[in-house]
Order: C-alpha cells, then structure tokens, then sequence
C-alpha cells in the first residue's frame, strides 16, 4: 500500500479510521437477458458474480453491453430484464438494494461553485441518518478526505479541480456513507495515463477495506489491468470471459488463441471480441459455460490438487453446487433487520432532505454570475437605462402609449431575464439530480420542492430593484397601491417565466432549450394585447389570448396604472385623445378587466407550469432512465 498512497495522496485505512466495517456483499446472477423494445437482444443469458474485497472490471469493446449489464446490476434500468440477481443467497430487493449501493457515472458532473469540503459535507447530510452528531460527520468528512487525498484541496471550488480530483470528488461523496456495494462507469474516462492509474489504484484500495467494487472500462494498459482482481468480458452481450485476471491468458491459450509476447493482454481479448482473429465468440462462451468460472473452481476444491488451467473441468455440476453453497452462507442483509431498518428508506427525514437542499440551491444561486451577479447588474443598468429614456413619462396624456410600451417592455425584460438562466443551468442540474437520486441521496418531490422555494427569494428581489427605480424615474403615479400592483405583477411575470423555463429545461438538453424558449415566448406575446387589441383579434384566434400569461401580467399592470379611479393625465398640447385614463383602456379592450381575474390567473399558470415541469422532471429522469 505504501506505493499507492504515495501516487495517490491518501491514506491508508488503518490510519484513517475510514474502512467501518460493513457485512459482505456478494452479488450474483443467472441467466440476465434485455432486449430494446424493437426487439435487439442486448443481454443474451449471461451469469456471473462478483464478491466483496474485490475489484472487478468488465470488459468489451463498444456495444458489447458493458454498461448495460452495470445498469442491470446496479438497478439503473427499468427496462424489463429476464434471469435472476441475488445478493448473499437471497432474491434483490430493490428498496433496500438501492440504499446499500451506489452508482458512480461516467460524467462527473459536480455543482461547480460548491467546495470540496461542502459537496462533501453537504453528500454527509443527506447520506448519513441525523442520529449522527455534527462533530462525528465532520470528522466522518474529513477522514473522506484524507483517505482520497482531497484534504489540500478542500477549500477548491469544484469548477477549479483537474479531472481526476473531480473524479475522486464524485467517488467521496459516495463514500462518505461508507457504502459495500459500488458501481463505477468508465472511472477513468477522460483522464490521462496518470490520472487513470491512480483512479484505479484508490478502486483497489477501497475494495480491499471490505467493499464489492464494480466497474466498467474501456482497453486499459495492462499495468492498468493487473490491478484488477477479477474479469468480466463481453462481446456481443455474451460473456467470453469470467475469472481473475491473471487468467485470461491462459484462458485463451488453451481455446487455441495465442497472444504474442509483449502484447497488452486486453487489446488482445478486444481484438478477439470484435472479430479481428476470427470467430471465436460462440466457441468462447460455449467454454465459459461449460467450465464455469475456474477461480471458483480451484477455491472450492475439496481436493489438495487444483485444477491446471489446461484442463478440462469434469465436476462442473459439483463445482456450481458448491459455489451455490459458499454464496448461501454469506449473510444476508436482506434478513437483518438493523440494516434494514437503516437502508429500508432515506437515510434522513424529508425535512432535513429540504433544509439541506435549499440551503445548497441558495449557495449555489448567490455563487452563480449568471444567476445572481449578472442578473443583479442588469436589473440596475436596465433600470436605469429605461429610467433616464422613459423620465417623466407616465403622467403625460401625449405619450400614454410610449408609456404602454415601456410598460410591456418591463415584462419583457423580466421574463426573459427569470427564464433564460433557469434554461441555461437546469439542464446541468438535471444530471446531477438523476445520480443523487439513483444513490438514494433524496427524494424526487423534496428535491423539486427546495428547488422551487429556494428560486422564490431572487424572483421577488430582482423585480423589486427593477421596479423601485423605473416607476419613480418615469413619473408613474405616486401612489403606494399602484406602485405596490406594479411590483406584484412584475413578480408574478418572473414566477410565471422561470416556471416555463424549468419546464424547457426538464424536457429537453440546453441546446433546444436555448431555442425553444424564445420560440415558445413568440406567440404568448403576440396574444398579449399589446401589439394588437384584444377586441380586434379574429374569433378563430382569439381563445389564443386566454392561454397567454403575458396578456393577464400585462392586463394587471395596465390596470393598476390607469384603473382604480385615476383622475386626468396632464396634457400640455391642445388636445390629448386620452387624457381620460378610462379612455385609454377602454382603447385596448381593458376596461372590463378584473384584478382579481388577472392575479388569480397569474398564479394558476405558475402552479400549473410547476406542476408540468414536475412530471416531465419525474418522467426524464426516473422513470425514463
């Protein structure tokens, strides 16, 4: 361990307190099968196992099914699989299943403006039942830390790490809850030579504390190789290798394929998968199950003389009943109730789940430039940008629809600025919420929750500092109960707006979102009533304006400037058509307008919109996964 803890930076377990031993996990299973729902087999009938204190890697070129069977094992997918998984003996039960493993993607995809220590810190709040004191959950992180070499680094934003930090940053917020059962996906994917070796080597040394590590890699160099204990190699969904590494060769040796010398052991078996030395694929499967998995074989052995790799196994039959007996007499986790009771549902409550997620959503908003500082900085330069161009307007008959203009254009300019970051960030968040809620971090409803009134301080900050100066720079009425409308249909705008945006962002990637946003907002402005009346809109299109929220945002605005029994507006030319405020609304077919209506309708899009985005959330990332 000395070499490794120098390459890596961490430390070993016995110093660090971390290796907290948890019962063996050994998982195993029979004949798994998955088919697309156009009928491709992807899966066709493969078996196997892998045990706790070990690191196994599974192998095979590109779409041979190595993430798929991860999927399958780790409970990602719900497409529906044939064949059985058990664990320790018992049959999988899911709930708990989920609780006691975890599942570490390809993309390390990180809230980047959070710490190390607190994405840690914040993983342990949600990971960790509160029963733990804070004292012990600081000390659980920081012994995290040291152990993945992360210590020097924790005060780093996790935007400022280099790939392989992140990457162990990604397998400490698992590992803070110290869990026995973990699936990794391509761990070394966009990482250089170095980086991908200590990534392995910090694999090895958590198996080695007690932990079935699992994980799926592409062609690794065979200094790379020779750390793994065991090898699961897939070809065409079929299996063509099972058994420890140091294996393989002879494996292949003895069907007849020779690898030369000072050949990379895995480039050889890839070449032999895709075809490059023949078909050897169903000749190769056909030995694998007959003999069956031969380090099992030399360590169930009754007799002192083991197998030579070159013969043939004539006790297959006795050789599974005796795996079939070593694995039942693992304990089952399943059967104990304390870890049941600890694994059975969320480690903490849904309150704490909510206070924690807020807070982290509140950190991350007030550290993001383009969700607070940017956001911030326009508001008060388009404030006063339209304060100075618009100064003095609102009181004057003559320019009454320039002073409508400036009026819409303030919606305008708070829907884009609530909807556009919300567009442009969700997305991002969306994967990091598909991998905290497969490892069980929380719950789909308490996240979207936080994440809405976390959102709700900063929606009614930025229309207030918007409003606060252009309603007095433009001369509107100086009256607190309009000025008081004003901001409340502002707010509602940008609730309304950001609502849409995480509906466009729950649905689809930044890209269309980035599209799709405007292209929506198009004909929702185009019913608003501004650019054209509601009374002259055909009667084929008028029902159009009943589903723009704009038109009711706008109707409210307009309303609480000109309605409530304003008196006269000044006029300094001979005549002003509309020096009757009451004129002027009856003009764009809003002198029957209702406030109440308006603010009613307002907030039913805002919960409507909520709720859609909500089940498209729920639809994309859990159920669809």
């Amino acid at each position: 361990m000395g070499a490794m803890e120098n390459a890596l930076g961490v430390s070993s377990p016995e110093r660090t307190g971390f290796n907290s031993r948890r019962p063996p996990v050994d998982v195993q299973w029979r004949n798994i099968e998955l088919t697309t729902s156009k009928g491709k087999p992807i899966l066709k009938g493969i078996s196997g196992y892998v045990n706790t204190g070990e690191l196994t890697a599974i192998m095979g070129p590109s779409g041979a099914g190595k993430s798929t069977l991860l999927n399958v094992l780790s409970g990602f997918t719900r497409q529906k699989v044939g064949g059985d998984i058990l664990v320790n003996g018992a049959e999988r039960d899911m709930r708990v299943y989920r609780k006691m493993s975890c599942y570490i993607m390809q993309d390390d995809h990180l809230l980047p403006h959070l710490t190390v220590r607190e994405s840690i810190h914040l993983a342990a709040c949600l990971k960790i039942p509160t029963t733990m004191s804070a004292k012990d959950k600081n000390k659980a992180v920081d012994m995290c830390m040291e152990s993945l070499g992360l210590s020097e680094r924790q005060n780093n934003k996790a935007c400022q790490l280099s790939g392989g930090q992140r990457k162990r940053l990604c397998i400490a917020q698992e590992l803070v809850s110290n869990p026995p059962l973990i699936f990794l996906d391509e761990p070394t994917s966009g990482l250089d030579s170095s980086s991908c070796l200590q990534c392995i080597q910090l694999l090895k040394s958590i198996a080695q504390e007690g932990r079935t590590v699992v994980c799926t890699i592409h062609q690794p160099s065979a200094r790379i190789f020779e750390i793994f204990d065991r090898l699961y190699m897939l070809a065409e969904g079929q299996c063509i290798y099972r058994g420890s590494t140091k294996d393989l060769i002879p494996f292949l040796a003895q069907q007849g394929l020779s690898c030369p010398q000072y050949h990379n052991p895995t480039d050889f078996a890839t070449e032999v998968a895709i075809g490059d030395h023949g078909d050897w694929i169903g000749r190769l499967k056909t030995a694998v199950d007959c003999m069956g998995d031969m380090e099992a074989d030399m360590s169930l052995a009754d007799d002192s003389s083991i197998f030579s790799v070159g013969q043939e196994v004539s006790l297959q039959a006795s050789t599974l009943c005796l795996l079939q007996d070593k694995v039942d007499k693992k304990p089952s986790i399943f059967k104990e109730n304390a870890l049941e009771s600890s694994y059975g549902g969320y480690a903490t409550s849904s309150w704490n789940q909510f206070k924690v997620l807020t807070y982290r959503s509140l950190v991350c908003t007030l550290r993001e430039p383009m969700a607070f500082q940017l956001r911030l900085f326009a508001h008060l330069v388009v404030g006063l940008l339209l304060g100075m161009l618009y100064y003095g307007i609102g009181n004057d008959a003559s320019k009454i629809f320039n002073n409508s203009g400036f009026l819409f254009f303030s919606l305008l300019f708070l829907i884009f600025t609530a909807m556009m970051p919300t567009v442009l960030t969700f997305p991002m968040e969306k994967t990091i919420f598909s991998r905290e809620y497969t490892n069980s971090w929380y719950s789909t409803k308490i996240y979207y929750l936080a994440k809405t009134i976390s959102e709700i301080p900063f929606q009614i900050l930025f229309p207030v500092i918007y409003c606060s100066i252009v309603y007095w720079m433009t001369a509107q009425p100086n009256d607190l109960v309009r000025f008081g409308l004003f901001v409340c249909s502002s707010i509602m705008v940008s609730l309304v707006a950001q609502s849409i945006g995480l509906l466009i962002g729950a649905a689809t990637s930044v890209q269309n979102a980035v599209f799709l946003a405007p292209v929506v907002s198009i004909p929702i402005l185009l019913f608003s009533g501004f650019f054209i009346s509601l009374d002259t809109i055909p009667p084929y299109l008028k029902w159009l304006s009943y589903i723009s929220y704009i038109r009711y945002c706008y109707q409210s605005v307009l309303l609480g400037i000109y309605a409530l029994d304003r008196p006269e507006l000044h006029c300094d030319k001979i005549f002003c058509p509309f020096q009757e405020p009451q004129d002027f609304l009856r003009e764009m077919d809003m002198v029957g307008g209702n406030l109440y209506v308006d603010f009613a309708a307002q907030w039913a899009f805002f919960l409507v919109f909520r709720v859609i985005a909500y089940y498209v959330l729920y639809y994309k990332v859990v159920y669809k996964k």
